[in-house]
């Protein structure tokens, strides 16, 4: 859509943009020339096209979610508006890299920012272990947990959180 030049907005949640993988391709789609920009919340998900039809998200009481499909100019013209609105109150997506992402969820404690630096900066887990003043077993369960609360998998992805937080 963009190469026909189609103007494209999206708003992303910040929990998302801990993905590496949801990072990557927004960081694709920016160089793309879409516009990104990043919020804590979202009523629910959206897409307009042409300002004459909504596609969207729904869950309904009995726990099935899917998708309603809204045409009519003054439907359309009501979630133009509530787009209109999230999208100011968003964030820019490259107003986020390089410095800290706000999260809904509690920030990262001291110890676990301390965690991250020495990722970044290549110490071994037996190391970081003592810098930390803890036995091994305990720093693998400390990283474990660390890992997950940011859902990533390798230390590399924790180099990079590192970053993108401002830690180093």
């Amino acid at each position: 859509m963009l190469e026909r030049g189609v103007e494209v907005r999206t708003i992303y949640l910040t929990s998302a943009v801990r993905s590496l993988p949801t990072l990557r391709y927004l960081e694709q789609l920016t160089e793309a020339g879409a516009q990104v920009r990043i919020r804590d919340t979202l009523p629910f998900r959206m897409v307009l096209a042409d300002g004459v039809t909504a596609v969207c998200s729904m869950k309904w009481a009995e726990g099935r979610s899917g998708a309603v499909v809204v045409r009519g100019s003054a439907y359309v013209q009501l979630l133009t508006r509530m787009f209109e609105f999230c999208w100011a109150e968003a964030t820019p997506m490259e107003a986020t890299i390089g410095r800290p992402v706000r999260t809904n969820g509690p920030d990262l404690d001291d110890e676990q920012r301390l965690m991250l630096r020495l990722f970044a900066d290549g110490l071994t887990d037996q190391a970081i272990a003592r810098q930390l003043g803890v036995a091994p077993r305990t720093f693998t369960r400390k990283t474990r947990l660390l890992f997950e609360q940011l859902g990533i998998e390798s230390r590399f992805q924790a180099g990079v959180q590192a970053v993108r937080r401002g830690l180093v």
